[in-house]
């Protein structure tokens, strides 16, 4: 009996998937680095906090967007290079070798 996933597919895997987490989480940090909290946003945060009302920053709303969008294009990539396992992905031949896929 053969198995369904070797041990090098597993690995990959593994590998890919740790990636793409260091990547999403890399991409929401750096986001929120590059867009600092205002004094102005403090203040509101304080007095929201003492009112009992929660308030939501778009700067953690505009980060968690780039890393969703970062989490999407590194899974579009993972999928088309998942295609050739042993062959590099970056060929003529991704584009000419599924001539249905042009008609569609």
């Amino acid at each position: 009996t053969k198995r369904l996933f070797g041990k090098k597919v597993m690995w990959k895997c593994l590998f890919v998937s740790s990636m793409m987490v260091v990547a999403v989480i890399g991409t929401f940090v750096w986001a929120l680095e590059r867009n600092p909290i205002t004094a102005e946003e403090l203040l509101e945060q304080e007095s929201g906090r003492r009112a009992g009302k929660t308030m939501r920053s778009d700067r953690i709303d505009e980060a968690r967007g780039e890393a969703f969008n970062m989490l999407v294009f590194a899974e579009m990539a993972y999928a088309i290079n998942c295609r050739y396992l042993r062959d590099s992905s970056l060929s003529l031949k991704l584009f000419t070798e599924n001539k249905s896929c042009w008609i569609a």
